[in-house]
């Protein structure tokens, strides 16, 4: 098995560093800058040759990094390099965090991941949990499709509303997928949403991020102060 194919939009030119990425992209930029300047600052997204905003997989020492799972919150969709909660978190522990979120995930996009990173054993994991209202098809090469209320597709549009037909499929859905989780990963130290209602420690986003959509540079700050103070009491 190998890591799901990034769903970064700049994917082709990776590894690189890129001003732009997904909704937070140029066209945002030169349309909102105004109203809000202090959020139309440059930014940057270090991206790997496989697209993630981590170092090159044959260059990480797994057993001695904590890796971050999550959706766009964790990849960071509107921060800089450096303001992402990952980041800070390696820099609070000085122990390598390996971001290996992804925008548009859901948590069977996770659960995928962690069979992967089952016989790595990561030293700490950390998962984000996504909006529970998501589901993932898996394609050949490595490949998935995130169906969410985003989708216009009319393929797409019919099975989500198949399967999201009420709150409890939902849910149910969400709860198998963490039990196995749980199974695949025992080194999972803290779980988290920035949606209330949803599994994990609820953390209010504070701020905004330059796509004015997702968590901004404090929010990021407070999960990382949150996750540092949570394995200093369990250690």
């Amino acid at each position: 098995m190998e890591f799901l194919k990034s769903t970064s939009s700049n994917l082709s030119e990776c590894p690189g560093i890129f001003e732009f990425e997904g909704p937070d992209d140029k066209k945002n930029y030169a349309k909102n800058k105004w109203k809000r300047p202090h959020l139309f600052r440059k930014i940057s997204y270090s991206l790997n040759s496989h697209g993630y905003r981590c170092p090159e997989f044959s260059n990480i020492d797994w057993k001695n990094s904590i890796v971050t799972l999550g959706c766009s919150h964790t990849y960071g969709v509107a921060v800089d390099d450096t303001e992402t909660y990952s980041y800070q978190l390696q820099q609070k522990l000085n122990q390598p965090v390996i971001n290996l979120g992804m925008a548009g995930w859901s948590i069977w996009h996770i659960v995928y991941t962690a069979r992967i990173l089952k016989p790595l054993h990561p030293n700490k994991v950390v998962v984000q949990i996504p909006n529970m209202n998501r589901f993932a098809i898996f394609q050949s090469n490595n490949d998935a499709v995130c169906l969410g209320s985003w989708r216009d597709e009319d393929r797409h549009r019919k099975f989500f509303e198949l399967y999201n037909f009420d709150d409890t499929n939902p849910k149910t859905y969400q709860e198998f997928a963490l039990e196995y989780l749980e199974y695949l990963l025992p080194s999972i130290c803290f779980m988290f949403s920035f949606r209330k209602g949803n599994y994990g420690k609820y953390i209010q986003p504070i701020d905004i991020g330059r796509d004015q959509e997702h968590p901004g540079p404090d929010s990021h700050s407070l999960v990382a102060e949150t996750i540092f103070d949570h394995i200093k009491i369990n250690k």
